[in-house]
């Protein structure tokens, strides 16, 4: 039997080694998370029946943390909230105030996809004010740019905009692109709403820059979304609705459920001006149901009145009532000013075809307060103008004139130089279809030549391989025979040595090489300068992901020295044990 000391490092041995399977379950279960939530969730409750087994708190509240996030990629906000509180409480017990900012993210995004914006807000603040007693500029951006968001869906656009340019200032000290791309995409969408299209135009324009820069597919989708709004606010349907069908392919692609639901919901609304009621319904039921599965609550306000501008356009009234209250209803519940403002206006052309005057201008005065106090002149603009009509009809001729006038006003505010700005749409539109093309192209371009130098590099290897075995083969055969063959074998084997000419091979791997990635080399070397000529090689082989067997024949060097190599390149690259020397290389 073992004795006590070897059972114990038995004990502890297979403790560290369950510990170590914990950490790579919960790895896995992140990586997954943004590509493949089902399978995130199951690889991070494997790591939650471990973690409890250990009896390791800190892999625990981990492990909570990515079910939490698995649920909420899932659209299951009940669930996510109840696993990222409880990893929350833990973090908090054990005083790991990094990670607990990080659940406070988390449950703030929860909420706020839920529509609870005042508990979204209160735990995004409490995020703010963690990350700036870690001085964490990163958080202290991200809680900048989620009360921004925040902000800006309860209408209040000041403070929407204060926060977010605060966050973007923060991004661009530290250099986070993505993050930069969201933010200045959000900051947009706030101008848009204040119907300054020029400026909005102008920040999406950067957000598209930078998403096609860092390849970020469904940012890039987002942004065209965005774009597309801007066209059906310029009276430009057919543009609108081309560009939210292009970003709807892709969500659809992705399996992006939210952004498909908001995507529908944009072209049922262009549909509706349209007076395509039929397809405009389809598409916005779709919607409708989509955000009732996720269980987005603003989404599903959104959905139910444009469904009611569908009936309200076919005379169906009683339907148009029963979705417009539905959708106020939600609206009030969370906080949306903005919505609240323009669905009361929806009320009021409802009340003018049941003939109830007197209620139409309730709701229209009270429309008309909201979108004042919250600045929202292009739906202010609509509702002055709705309200002149009515007093018009009614004999008050000087209120009516005060609304015109007031709607005069915001027009020359909203609409000046109106020419200039389409044709900026219109250099806009040329811009993104030309880089589009452009990008196909160089894809292609990219390919082909990836194509055909792995080809090159294939035969070379192949070569080399083939002229080595030859020198093998002779060199046996001369150890072999002792006879007056000697001669000739001993001529064919300086024929072989002579033709097997590293320099050579390696000059026409690199001439195809550059015709590919010109500036690889140059740049690893001068950010790296510590790497020899024969390192510098071989990163480029791994560039193209040969590998160590394949790198031996083409530099004809040892399996021993080529591993040799690799170690010394890992140290002078200064890459972490658990960090891939390829990867590494492929992304540079």
């Amino acid at each position: 039997m073992p004795n006590a000391p070897t059972k114990h490092r038995n004990q502890k041995s297979q403790m560290a080694s369950l510990k170590e399977r914990l950490a790579i379950l919960n790895r896995e279960a992140e990586k997954f998370c943004a590509i493949d939530a089902e399978k995130s969730l199951l690889l991070a409750t494997d790591a939650l029946t471990l973690s409890l087994s250990v009896q390791d708190a800190q892999a625990e509240a981990k492990s909570r943390l990515n079910i939490g996030y698995a649920y909420f990629r899932l659209c299951k906000y009940s669930d996510a909230l109840a696993h990222v509180q409880q990893a929350r409480e833990i973090w908090r017990q054990i005083g790991d105030s990094d990670a607990e900012r990080e659940a406070l993210h988390c449950l703030g995004s929860i909420y706020a996809m839920m529509s609870n914006y005042t508990l979204a807000k209160e735990y995004y603040t409490q995020a703010l004010t963690l990350a700036k007693e870690l001085n964490d500029k990163r958080g202290e951006a991200r809680a900048l740019a989620n009360l921004g968001t925040i902000s800006e869906k309860e209408g209040n656009f000041g403070d929407a905009l204060h926060f977010s340019k605060a966050s973007l200032k923060l991004l661009h000290e530290i250099g986070d692109k993505k993050a930069k791309a969201a933010t200045l995409r959000n900051i947009g969408v706030m101008y848009e709403k204040l119907s300054d299209y020029s400026t909005a135009l102008s920040y999406y324009r950067q957000s598209l820059a930078l998403r096609e820069e860092i390849g970020d597919e469904r940012g890039v989708a987002r942004c065209l979304n965005s774009i597309g709004v801007v066209y059906y606010r310029q009276i430009n349907r057919t543009d609108a609705i081309e560009a939210f069908e292009k970003c709807l392919a892709i969500f659809r692609r992705l399996g992006d459920r939210h952004d498909e639901a908001m995507t529908l919901s944009y072209i049922g609304t262009s549909l509706i001006d349209s007076a395509q009621y039929d397809d405009a319904l389809r598409a916005l039921q779709t919607s409708l149901a989509i955000r009732q599965e996720i269980q987005d609550r603003r989404g599903e306000a959104v959905a139910f009145t444009e469904i009611a501008k569908v009936y309200l356009k076919s005379n169906r009234l009683a339907l148009a009532a029963k979705h417009l209250k539905k959708g106020l209803d939600i609206f009030r519940a969370v906080g949306d000013k903005y919505k609240v403002a323009e669905t009361l206006g929806h009320w009021t052309d409802l009340y003018l075809l049941q003939n109830k005057t007197a209620q139409a201008i309730e709701a229209l005065n009270q429309g008309i307060e909201i979108a004042e106090s919250i600045g929202a002149k292009a739906l202010l603009t609509g509702l002055y103008r709705r309200s002149a009509q009515i007093h018009t009809q009614l004999g008050d001729h000087a209120k009516a004139l005060k609304h015109l006038t007031c709607c005069y006003e915001l027009d020359k505010e909203i609409f000046n130089e109106e020419s200039d700005k389409r044709l900026k749409l219109l250099q806009i539109q040329f811009e993104i279809e030309r880089k589009e093309k452009e990008n196909d192209m160089l894809r292609h371009e990219l390919m082909a030549k990836e194509k055909a130098l792995q080809t090159i590099s294939k035969f070379l290897i192949a070569e080399a391989e083939s002229q080595t075995e030859l020198k093998m083969r002779l060199m046996d055969i001369k150890e072999r025979i002792a006879t007056g063959a000697f001669e000739a074998i001993e001529k064919h084997l300086l024929d072989v040595e002579r033709n097997l000419n590293p320099e050579k091979t390696w000059e026409i791997f690199e001439r195809e090489f550059l015709k590919t990635h010109p500036e690889f080399l140059t740049y690893l070397s001068r950010r790296f300068p510590a790497l020899s000529p024969t390192e510098l090689k071989i990163c480029a082989m791994l560039k193209l992901g040969h590998s160590t067997k394949e790198i031996t024949q083409l530099l004809f060097i040892s399996t021993s020295t080529a591993l040799e190599h690799r170690s010394n390149i890992r140290k002078k690259l200064n890459l972490p044990a658990k960090e891939n020397l390829t990867a590494f290389i492929a992304r540079l």
